[in-house]
């Protein structure tokens, strides 16, 4: 790797490498900066970098949400399509879940993560409350 300022563990800095080892320079971070060997802007990894995570946390809460309406208009059958919300709600659960550590280290990107949390609570709850609603619903009449 050549010599030059690399992210620290704390996304707010950078550390310089000597090119042999890390040195006890550190600077506060910058979204671009010019590599000392060869003159090329450099842009910092935190603009590369992607929650991709929290995108498919989203993409599968929007896909569980679709299918809650077709459920309820019986499109789809009622136990594999409560099975398939539910499904959906777990993952997307269990990605933003993993999804929510990320904003700590690259800086930004809370709030998606968060969206995607409550998105994969909600479908959840949809979920075990229309099971909940199909399985009480014969006791009632």
């Amino acid at each position: 790797m050549p010599a030059g300022w690399y992210r620290d563990h704390d996304p707010s800095k950078m550390r310089w490498w000597d090119g042999a080892s890390w040195t006890e320079r550190v600077k506060n971070s910058v979204p671009s900066q010019v590599r000392p060997a060869t003159g090329q802007a450099v842009v910092d990894d935190r603009l590369r970098e992607r929650n991709r995570s929290t995108v498919v946390a989203l993409i599968v809460s929007g896909i569980g949400a679709a299918i809650v309406p077709m459920v309820a208009m019986t499109f789809v059958p009622i136990w594999p399509g409560l099975g398939a919300v539910l499904a959906a709600g777990v993952f997307a659960l269990v990605l933003a879940a993993v999804a929510i550590t990320r904003p700590r280290r690259i800086g930004r990107g809370l709030a998606p993560a968060v969206i995607a949390i409550v998105l994969g609570v909600l479908l959840i709850v949809t979920a075990l409350v229309a099971a909940a609603m199909v399985l009480v619903s014969p006791l009632l009449t």
